[in-house]
């Protein structure tokens, strides 16, 4: 009859829009860690060594360090979310985000044979540049999918930030 399709297609949307969510926070996640990832693998202790401590291997201090760790991602993590949020407006916003996690996730494994201080600090620039524009995709598509729920939706997005960060944590 009429109403149970109606259920049925009531259900079908329900349960696309619940995928949708997971999908987004699970890339927010990986997102989430993989910017956290270098925060754990430096040690400039006396205890450091070359097997456990990037800077120790790549042979750079602290002062080049907060270099890596602030200004080669914020940069590009800022300038990019401007035209993050213009493609976003533009273009197929799931697309945007799968490319971009592509991106960010060949920069991360490119961080684990890099050889040097800078080709680490050159993917570290992309990799923001690639994770500055999933933010406006992904709000804009939990916005749009959960139009009566935006505010709740978007704190399950931002737990993204917290759970990615202990993955980063636990996993060296």
């Amino acid at each position: 009859s009429q109403s149970s399709k109606m259920v049925s297609s009531i259900q079908c949307g329900a349960s696309r829009r619940l995928v949708t969510l997971f999908v987004i926070v699970i890339l927010f996640v990986a997102n989430q860690t993989c910017r956290a990832l270098p925060f754990f693998i430096v040690d400039f202790s006396k205890h450091g060594d070359d097997y456990t401590a990037m800077n120790k291997s790549l042979k750079f201090g602290t002062g080049k360090y907060g270099i890596l760790a602030t200004v080669s991602f914020t940069l590009p993590f800022f300038l990019g979310s401007f035209a993050g949020g213009v493609l976003a407006d533009k273009m197929d916003r799931i697309r945007i985000s799968v490319f971009a996690g592509m991106a960010w996730s060949a920069c991360t494994l490119g961080t684990a044979f890099a050889t040097n201080y800078w080709q680490v600090l050159g993917l570290r620039a992309i990799l923001g540049l690639s994770q500055s524009v999933t933010n406006p995709a992904a709000i804009s598509l939990l916005g749009e999918d959960f139009p009566e729920a935006r505010a709740t939706v978007a704190s399950v997005f931002g737990l993204g930030i917290y759970i990615g960060g202990s993955i980063a944590n636990i996993a060296v």
